[in-house]
């Protein structure tokens, strides 16, 4: 039987063949009578020490033979092939966070202040100096916008939802994440009057997560400072890429060659540092498509990424005379010094409210089980949700793995605080839904 580089591939030479032919060629030189099957005898442990070597050389040979196949090649060897068409693996980079720290007005928190996820120890480190200021302080029958702050009582809240002014007294109170305050809808943040925002990166590359409201242990103290918390989830990081992801994205660049096809440009997209999704829709026609995209235009919907390099991508893939369609514009200058304006769209945003009612077994169930349930959820969303999924409470509750959980009766979500339906959230082509755990409440039931 043949065995190395055949038409049908490369044949490794098995040990067990390997050690029948040095017993045979032990038999031509030496004579038939040569004991061989002794596994005690010297020549039986001649040929095993051989054959163990020669096995290696084999082994050596298939590896060599696969490290030029892009399909087989691993680590360094798939690398190189990569190389050769301009795919490089793409590097880990950080997860990111905005903290909210509070203490005395004044107090200046110099870049390095570090906080960690309570329970789990994940470090964060503010990269910006910030200094502490007083908050504005609640107001009576006034119209609040979502994303404003305010104090009220000795702690600080952020709108989350508005349909009218706010209550003529009282206003927010608590610990909650649905405080209902006349036509506002507030959340806490943390005790205190004053506060600083700071951008905060992980000490460590990866998808580290700390959910909303867990980065709370103050790692380097700070005169002045009284307390930390993360309002919204930590945008997970990455870890380097994998060899099954770095073959898949070469095959993909590889359409960047297909001269302006929406394959290549969404390739020439995607290969975009921070990009996470990108979807390319075409109109041949001479009207406007089912989509909303012009004739003979393209629109490229696009998720993370620098917009500048972008607008770069698409003029470098769109074909000659065709519009590029979208909300966000910009230039690009050609080699001749004339601009051209690109576009794009950048996905619309779903907020994700989720009320879980669990039953659970409490002696079972963690101490920190409902942050475990909405970390579980809020990573299922950063794993499954991109343009065009819609949000499906039964696929939710298939999130739920924390230990001690007997049951999950009930997920309701909604696109508003306190949902009260297990009705699916549709989210079109240009959206994206969105979980963070800060809109997560989890109830005992």
């Amino acid at each position: 039987m043949a065995y190395g580089v055949l038409l049908a591939g490369f044949l490794r030479k098995p040990l067990d063949v390997c050690v029948s032919e040095l017993a045979a060629a032990i038999h031509a030189t030496f004579g038939a009578t040569q004991d061989t099957d002794d596994p005690s005898g010297p020549w039986a442990q001649l040929i095993g020490v051989v054959a163990d070597r020669e096995s290696e050389l084999w082994d050596m040979g298939e590896g060599l033979y696969a490290s030029r196949d892009p399909d087989q090649a691993t680590g360094d060897a798939l690398r190189g092939i990569c190389a050769i068409t301009g795919t490089v693996p793409k590097d880990p980079i950080y997860s990111t966070v905005g903290l909210t720290i509070t203490g005395t007005p004044g107090t200046v928190i110099g870049a390095g202040f570090v906080a960690s996820v309570t329970g789990s120890g994940i470090r964060f480190q503010t990269t910006a100096d910030v200094t502490i200021a007083s908050a504005t302080a609640w107001a009576p029958s006034t119209t609040y916008a979502v994303g404003d702050r305010r104090t009220n009582g000795g702690n600080i809240y952020d709108v989350t939802g508005e349909t009218g002014p706010s209550a003529g007294s009282g206003g927010p109170s608590g610990t909650g994440t649905s405080i209902v305050d006349g036509g506002v809808t507030w959340k806490f943040v943390i005790a205190g009057t004053a506060y600083a925002d700071a951008p905060a990166l992980a000490e460590e590359t990866g998808p580290l997560l700390a959910p909303a409201g867990t980065l709370t242990t103050i790692e380097t103290p700070v005169g002045g400072v009284a307390a930390v918390t993360n309002p919204l989830d930590a945008e997970p990081g990455r870890n380097i890429e994998t060899d099954a992801e770095l073959r898949l994205r070469r095959v993909a660049e590889l359409a960047v060659a297909g001269s302006a096809t929406p394959p290549s440009v969404r390739a020439e997209i995607q290969g975009i540092e921070g990009v996470t999704s990108c979807t390319v829709f075409e109109n041949t026609g001479d009207v406007v498509d089912a989509d909303g995209v012009p004739p003979h235009a393209i629109e490229a919907v696009v998720s993370g990424g620098a917009d500048q390099d972008i607008f770069e991508a698409l003029w470098r893939s769109r074909s000659a005379g065709i519009y590029p369609h979208g909300g966000v514009s910009g230039t690009v200058t050609d080699d001749q010094g004339v601009p051209h304006t690109m576009r794009f769209t950048r996905p619309t945003s779903v907020p994700v409210y989720i009320v879980a009612n669990i039953r659970i077994d409490s002696s079972k169930y963690p101490a920190d089980g409902d942050v475990q349930v909405k970390a579980a959820l809020g990573a299922w969303g950063v794993a499954n949700l991109a343009g065009d999924v819609d949000v499906v409470s039964f696929q939710l509750k298939r999130a739920l793995t924390v230990s001690g959980i007997i049951d999950c009766p009930s997920l309701y979500i909604g696109t508003a605080p306190a949902p009260t339906t297990e009705a699916t959230i549709p989210v079109g082509s240009r959206a994206v839904g969105e979980i963070d755990t800060s809109r997560i409440t989890v109830n005992h039931v």
